[in-house]
């Protein structure tokens, strides 16, 4: 039976232990998979799990992964089982038991003996399965502890999501990766019911914006909880200034978790800075948003950065290169990097603006396939120099259209290579299909979020496309 570990999963397999012998120990591993090949195939159909499901499982397994696979394989029949029944699906599990490694036996015991439990509590609701396995991401062994935190607090769950209106969706953001601390980050959740409830009734912040105020806060979900209480009249603040939005204010303190605290006096410390570049007319609310998404607690550091680099942002903006929101949306997830991403940025500039000229490629083509580089924006820019050939031939050559091109390779960043391969070996039935249904649909039609997958997206879209022509009118 064919199937494949990638050099990803093989690695994660093996580290955490011996790290000094990594390259002994992945040349182990790959010979181990490939032994036991028969038997990974067989868990494989018959569980409908995946090599990347597997290799997340057994992540950090180390030297003890020969004993990890084998405690696999041999609970096949108890994992089909668990799979069968319908209410967990194979990413469910993997999820659940992520990071499982050498103990994968006794996590996969935990889960078969809390499988009437799961099923029990996702069919009470209000957390789906999808958001159970998103908050005990990372259980491994303790997936049974987890299991019962939360059976044990979901009325009282229940009551705070009616009451504030907060999600099962938000919820699991909020809870998720706590793994085995879930019972803590539930108490936490359920200590601070009035103060949620006031702050989403006031207006502050909704359900939304919290949410991703406090994704992945886990464990650390207490601390993030009382920040957000104690700055509270800071926020509100701000808001109602209109100088932020509740997005970019959001977008600013995504995923600060237990930092929030530090990040919002950072806020408070850079507040006059901001307003200045509001007014000036150098960035507005919305962009500044994007450009320190996820700074958190470097938040303050990221505003001075911001505010240094004012001119050579701005020279971008009066060369007619970028735009504000072209701008933003390349920085976009720099962080407390900003400062490195706009110089590597600056420094080429000359190199973006020839690109520009030579065409076909227009700078608003550029700004979709940069969008999200972020801290890694100088090796994307050094990608799409190097690769410019390629890109121009898929326009010139084979007659695509250049903003269907810059859809589909919309944030490849520097695994630019492996996208162009992609849409070269599609690049015929793209340019028939465009004639058929012109490049405007099919560019809306396609969605990938992994780069990895352009090319699987791309067979999807062009079997979705056929099977519509195909349909009678």
């Amino acid at each position: 039976m064919d199937f494949v570990f990638d050099d990803k999963s093989i690695s994660s397999m093996t580290a955490r232990y011996h790290s000094g012998r990594r390259e002994e120990l992945l040349a182990e591993t790959r010979q181990l998979v490939l032994e036991m090949s028969d038997e990974l195939g067989f868990l494989l159909a018959e569980t409908g799990l995946t090599t990347k499901g597997i290799g997340a499982m057994l992540a950090g397994a180390g030297t003890a992964l020969p004993m990890a696979l084998q405690d696999v394989i041999e609970r096949r029949t108890m994992l089909s089982a668990i799979i069968a029944e319908g209410t967990l699906a194979p990413a469910n599990i993997t999820s659940m038991l992520h990071l499982s490694g050498r103990h994968v036996g006794a996590a996969i015991d935990g889960l078969a003996a809390s499988h009437y439990r799961i099923v029990a509590l996702v069919h009470a609701g209000p957390i789906g399965a999808e958001g159970l396995a998103s908050m005990l991401q990372g259980s491994g062994r303790h997936v049974e502890t987890g299991i019962r935190a939360v059976e044990t607090r979901r009325p009282a769950l229940a009551d705070v999501m009616a009451a504030s209106g907060l999600s099962p969706a938000q919820v699991s953001s909020i809870l998720h990766a706590s793994g085995r601390h879930v019972g803590a980050a539930l108490d936490a959740l359920l200590a601070h019911r009035q103060p949620l409830i006031d702050i989403i009734a006031a207006g502050v912040l909704s359900p939304q914006m919290l949410g991703r105020m406090l994704t992945a806060s886990g464990k650390d979900l207490g601390a993030a909880l009382d920040a957000l209480v104690a700055g509270r009249f800071e926020l509100e603040a701000l808001i109602g200034s209109g100088m932020l939005s509740q997005r970019a204010l959001s977008s600013m303190l995504y995923r600060s978790g237990g930092r929030l605290g530090r990040a919002i006096e950072g806020v408070r410390e850079v507040r006059e800075g901001l307003n200045g570049m509001i007014d000036r007319g150098v960035l507005d609310s919305r962009s500044i948003g994007s450009l320190l998404h996820g700074s958190g607690r470097e938040i303050a550091a990221s505003v001075r950065d911001l505010i240094a680099r004012e001119v050579e942002l701005a020279w971008f903006i009066d060369h007619e290169v970028f735009d504000v929101r072209s701008l933003s949306g390349i920085l976009h997830g720099a962080g407390g990097r900003l400062g490195a991403a706009i110089d590597d940025l600056v420094a080429r500039r000359e190199v973006i603006r020839r690109l520009i000229t030579r065409g076909p490629y227009s700078s608003k083509h550029l700004a979709i396939i940069l969008s999200s580089a972020g801290s890694a924006v100088g090796p994307a820019i050094d990608a799409l120099e190097a690769h410019w050939g390629e890109l121009e031939a898929l326009v010139v050559a084979r007659g695509l259209d250049a903003r269907l091109v810059a859809r589909i390779l919309r944030g490849v960043g520097s695994r630019l290579p492996v996208g162009l391969a992609a849409v070269a070996a599609r690049a015929d039935q793209l340019t028939r299909l465009s004639a058929e249904v012109g490049p405007a649909r099919l560019a809306v039609s396609f969605h990938v979020r992994n780069t990895d997958r352009i090319g699987r997206a791309l067979d999807a879209l062009v079997e979705e496309m056929q099977q519509e022509a195909q349909r009678p009118s």
